[in-house]
Order: C-alpha cells, then structure tokens, then sequence
C-alpha cells in the first residue's frame, strides 16, 4: 500500500485531543524517501551508483508523476479533517541519486551539454555517466547548474500539490540548510515562490552556540 495506514487513523484523534488543549495541529507526509523496505508498486526509483553499479534508491524519482497527486491527494484528504489546521511535505527532494533525471537536465537546462557521444549511449550508460561527472566534483558549473534545476523541479512539484491541496490552506515544507539547501536540490526563494506558506529549515545539526547564531540572524 501506498502510505503506512495504522498512522492515519490516529490523526482525527490526535487532533480533537489538540484542539481540546488550545493547541493547532499539523500533519506532514513522507514525500519521495519511502521508509518501506520494499519498493512500493506502481512508482518509479530514484537511481543511484555504488562501486560502478546503478541501483534503486529508496527514494521515489521526482520525474515519476504520480507520486505528487498521490501526496496532494493524501494532504486534501487531512486538510479536510477538523482540528487540522496545516499540512506539510518532508522529503521533497531524492534524498540520494536521482540521476535517472540526466537526460531531462541537459534536455531542459541551458548553459550546459551532454558529451558528444551522448545520441549513442544507452539510457543506462548515461545516466552512469553523468553520475560519475556528478560525484567527481571538478565540473563545478555542471553541479551548480545540477543543483539549480533539480531545487527548480522540486519547487514545481511543490507549485503542483499546492494546487492540488488547495491555494487557501496553509502548506509548509521542511528544507535542508547545508549551503542553504542547494546541495540536496532545495531553495527557500523558489519554496517561496512555488506557494509553500512557511519554510521550516533543518537546524538539527548546529551547536547551540551556532543555533543562537543562526536565529538571531
């Protein structure tokens, strides 16, 4: 199945007991990086390399259109629930990989190129060999420009579900802050301009000294 059911049914309940308390409530879902074990039937996998070969990561691929209608369809269906009053995204984002999405970044970015030899590669060689040009790091242009396309899809995807939930319910987003969530495919200002209401960035990692730091910036 899609989603992990014996969570959902303890929304309704959770929330009354928020509502009683004066407290708001919000739900979030799980977006692209499943917690499953197993793949879940029907989408398609993120891919990644490891020791010179391509495997399905545990994130679902951000090119798959059916994961963000299914997401949009659960959070509408919790922003209906009395007692909600915000829905979210985590995961927005190939938590490794996604490099399944070569082809589509040259198709549609401009300023970089494939290698000439690109029409004659398979899909699988491609996308092993971008891999490679993107771990290697010397390419810095190639990985900023990476960075800014894929936080662009990731900001349409997020456009779409709110779309989709509903342009009037407040949607927030959890966003990485390691170099302001360009390294994980994020950006706050195209979060901002996709709709998101509230942008929660990541601060788990800091010291308090650099949490105090951080906050009073």
């Amino acid at each position: 199945e899609t989603w992990v059911s014996h969570n959902l049914a303890m929304i309704p309940e959770v929330a009354k007991e928020c509502k009683r308390r004066g407290l708001k409530f919000g739900v979030y879902a799980m977006c692209y990086l499943t917690m499953s074990k197993q793949q879940v039937a029907g989408y398609e996998y993120a891919r990644d390399i490891k020791d010179g070969e391509l495997y399905d990561t545990r994130a679902i691929s951000l090119r798959d259109p059916k994961r963000a209608h299914d997401v949009a369809r659960l959070l509408k269906s919790w922003s209906r629930m009395p007692g909600v009053d915000y829905v979210g995204l985590d995961y927005i984002r190939n938590a490794l990989g996604g490099y399944e999405l070569a082809e589509q970044f040259f198709a549609e970015m401009p300023g970089v190129a494939p290698p000439e030899e690109w029409p004659r590669m398979s899909e699988e060689q491609r996308i092993m060999w971008f891999a490679r040009k993107k771990i290697a790091r010397r390419d810095k242009a190639l990985v900023d420009a990476w960075q800014w396309w894929r936080a662009h899809k990731v900001a349409l995807i997020v456009r779409q579900i709110k779309r989709e939930v509903g342009e009037d319910f407040p949607l927030w987003a959890f966003t990485l802050t390691w170099d302001k969530g360009w390294h994980h495919g994020q950006d706050p200002v195209m979060m901002n301009d996709a709709g998101i209401d509230a942008d929660a960035l990541m601060l788990y990692e800091a010291t308090k000294e650099q949490f105090d730091a951080m906050i009073g910036d």
